[in-house]
């Protein structure tokens, strides 16, 4: 395990985690303790068809950086990015609902459903793949299609309480090596609310391979791990959230993966795609932000070239 920080993840071939792991793992509990890790890390639960290279990078990273809580949650940054884009002159149209993208004449249509069209000569979809291809007229037999008919959607069971106070001070972090559980205190590293409830989350991951079939027993079992940790904590509760599946990302680099999605479509100018899904050997937050500097590139290099301007720069 500790020689994870320097392995060259570069050399290690195209195979699943599970490969990768019932090779150079032995020890059975060790092999154990790293899929926890591997779930966490990831947030995906899928050992036999994730891409061994990019779970092992996704590690390093964590290893080498460590793990950001943020103040207020992640909407902050959120917030403070939609900010930085109003002053650098960006336009957002909210509650602006697509209908439909058509490529015509090298300029792209955007339909609304108020029957309000735009045009642009670029335009970056950052939906599902699924929503991308009803969406994006003819895609048919394109790349995007591909992309979706290979996407695997990831979702987990997620409880998130909020506690007058921790009733064991000493358990903040767990990780299931029999199941696929993991619980955190996140108000540990980060301020998650205003009168200084304590907030903690508790996670089943759900594997996508399998079938779902006891979907209405999990809150019962994510309760059960909260009472193992923290006896008679429904004392404590001021609020609490149960999702019984909530999508964690629309896809992830794994063995099926025919090719990797996007930036760009080929044979369809000037359309882009990006999100968590439209990663190369990206996860997550990380696959996000690296497809759409992918495509933003990809814009701004075509456009040099063409001495063009892409229509007002507006996020819809």
């Amino acid at each position: 395990m500790i020689h994870l920080g320097n392995l060259d993840v570069g050399k290690v071939p195209k195979i699943s985690l599970t490969t990768w792991a019932e090779n150079e793992i032995k020890d059975p509990m060790v092999r154990n303790i790293f899929y926890a890790l591997c779930r966490t890390t990831t947030y995906t639960y899928a050992p036999t068809i994730q891409l061994a290279s990019s779970v092992l990078k996704q590690i390093q990273l964590s290893m080498k950086e460590g793990v950001l809580y943020v103040d207020g949650g992640w909407e902050t940054i959120i917030t403070n990015l939609r900010g930085i884009a109003n002053t650098s002159g960006v336009q957002f149209l909210a509650k602006k609902h697509v209908l439909k993208i058509e490529h015509c004449e090298g300029k792209q249509r955007i339909h609304c459903f108020d029957d309000e069209v735009f045009e642009a000569g670029a335009v970056i979809v950052t939906t599902p793949p699924k929503e991308a291809c009803k969406i994006i007229k003819g895609t048919e037999g394109t790349s995007l299609q591909k992309w979706s008919e290979q996407s695997i959607q990831v979702t987990v069971a997620a409880l998130d309480i909020g506690l007058k106070q921790l009733p064991n001070p000493l358990h903040h972090f767990a990780l299931g090596l029999d199941q696929p559980i993991f619980f955190t205190n996140q108000s540990r590293a980060a301020k998650l609310s205003e009168d200084g409830s304590i907030v903690v989350s508790l996670i089943k991951y759900h594997n996508p391979v399998l079938e779902l079939n006891h979907i209405q027993e999990e809150k019962e079992q994510l309760e059960n791990m909260m009472e193992l940790l923290h006896p008679n904590w429904k004392r404590e509760v001021v609020a609490q959230q149960y999702l019984p599946k909530i999508t964690v990302v629309y896809d992830f680099p794994h063995i099926d993966r025919v090719e990797k999605p996007g930036p760009n479509i080929p044979g369809m100018p000037g359309v882009y795609v990006a999100g968590d899904w439209a990663g190369h050997d990206e996860i997550l937050a990380d696959a996000a932000v690296a497809s759409g500097k992918r495509a933003a590139l990809h814009i701004l290099k075509q456009s040099e070239s063409e001495a063009v301007h892409h229509g007002n720069g507006a996020i819809i």
